[in-house]
């Protein structure tokens, strides 16, 4: 039998009380966070499903809407409150059953806050159809071409590449698309200079262009006077107030305003006028060729335009204002009439920056004040377009043989499905810009229709 030393016997005593203290210290921390365990597993008070929904802020903006719209007597007034008001619970209520929607895409990855996005935007085009598809006062027409023009022409352009709210249906518009094809070079070509191709096709044309000129220019005037105000004077004499500026550069601030909205003015109500006094001068130089085809001195082309004179008087009038007006763009271009009274200077000393150091290359950045920017080109042909749109069509739906036959009911129901398409769009670009922060969705947030669609879906 082994006999364990004295030695020995002392260690493992020493050995087992450590051990003996280590659990006690244990079942002692134990008993004490115990009653903190016992808390934090203490259920929740479930709040019941009625009573989460009394207690949603968009329910009560419902309600606020279904008020508000019974009092106006607006038609279809619960529709339009569902369309206004419950964009965000609707996506409330998406995000939290994904499971359920993954399971019923038979996918095991949750669907992306882009797509439910998407589904809550639709829903609520959905309600907006219904709010709108028997309101014969709302011209749905009008909004269809706002919204589809406004979004492509301006907000998500084809050269805007960066922007691209969905991967399939975008990339066919955008330029960037056909970078590596031979059709980019004159296809940029045409895009960058497309004034000269819109604005004659959609020209405006005036009656009594001598009489009505003064006052013409006199109302044009009132309005850039009204546009640039807050920009021209009231932020500058801002600026200078805070040491941005020379202080005794008020009375230039005021000549330069006024000879920029004399000088802006007139050479919008030139591009009205120009263009018809030079089809004017154009078909009295070219009126003697239908002399010419109204005779049978060649039979040919006598028969030739009587029967198509319709179509050639057409044309003819077509070809007569697309001169006209690339001659009266190219004329603004040439800035044949000086600017007088409009000190550049004067604009590049608030323009610039750092140090209020002005330098000839600053200067000569600053455009005319008689020239008319390709904003502006774009801006007129947007409006030109929707007007010729919406004429046409509506000629075209009531009166054409082939269009007459479908009712009037039926195109008010189609018109209104688009238009709601429209919209859809809209509130999907708003949902990209809000996660997406660039110069560029910065420009695209100040929109108007970018606005609408940010407030249903607040």
């Amino acid at each position: 039998m082994i006999v364990a030393s004295q030695s020995t016997r002392k260690l493992n005593e020493l050995m087992s009380s450590s051990i003996y203290n280590y659990l006690e210290q244990v079942e002692t921390k134990e008993k004490h966070d115990q009653p903190e365990k016992s808390k934090e597993q203490k259920p929740q008070q479930i709040i019941p499903l009625y009573r989460r929904i009394l207690c949603h802020p968009s329910l009560h903006s419902w309600i606020k809407w279904v008020i508000i719209l019974h009092i106006v007597r607006l038609q279809n007034p619960i529709q339009w409150a569902n369309f206004l008001s419950l964009n965000k619970p609707i996506r409330e209520l998406l995000s939290y059953y994904q499971g359920t929607l993954s399971k019923l895409r038979s996918s095991h990855n949750k669907p992306s806050s882009c797509t439910l996005n998407k589904l809550t935007n639709f829903v609520t085009c959905v309600f907006l159809y219904f709010a709108s598809v028997d309101m014969d006062q709302f011209p749905k027409d009008y909004a269809l071409v706002s919204l589809l023009s406004v979004y492509h022409g301006e907000l998500n352009p084809p050269s805007k590449s960066q922007i691209l709210v969905s991967d399939s249906l975008s990339k066919p518009f955008k330029l960037s698309t056909y970078k590596s094809s031979r059709v980019y070079s004159p296809l940029m070509k045409i895009y960058q200079n497309k004034e000269y191709i819109i604005f004659p096709i959609f020209r405006i044309n005036w009656k009594n262009l001598s009489r009505n000129y003064l006052l013409h220019n006199v109302v044009i005037a009132a309005l850039v006077a009204g546009y640039s105000f807050k920009e021209r004077i009231l932020d500058r004499f801002y600026a200078i107030k805070y040491g941005h500026g020379k202080a005794d550069s008020e009375a230039s601030i005021f000549q330069n305003f006024a000879a920029y909205v004399f000088h802006k003015s007139n050479s919008i109500t030139n591009l009205i006028y120009i263009p018809n006094l030079i089809s004017i001068a154009l078909i009295i130089a070219s009126s003697p060729v239908f002399s010419i085809l109204g005779s049978k001195r060649y039979p040919d082309l006598h028969r030739l335009y009587v029967l198509n004179q319709k179509s050639v008087f057409k044309t003819y009038t077509k070809v007569i204002g697309l001169i006209a007006g690339v001659i009266a763009i190219k004329l603004n271009y040439m800035q044949l009439v000086p600017d007088w009274g409009f000190n550049k200077k004067v604009e590049a000393e608030m323009t610039t920056t750092g140090y209020n150091v002005v330098y000839d290359e600053d200067v000569d950045e600053i455009p005319p004040a008689r020239l008319l920017s390709k904003q502006f080109y774009n801006d007129l042909n947007m409006y030109l377009f929707k007007l010729v749109v919406l004429s046409k069509w509506r000629i075209l739906k009531t009166y054409h043989p082939l269009f007459s036959k479908v009712q009037l009911p039926l195109w008010n129901k189609l018109e209104t499905l688009l238009m709601c398409f429209g919209f859809l769009k809209m509130m999907n670009l708003n949902d990209y810009i809000n996660e997406h922060k660039t110069p560029e969705t910065e420009r695209i947030s100040r929109d108007s229709m970018i606005k609408m669609a940010r407030f249903v879906s607040q």
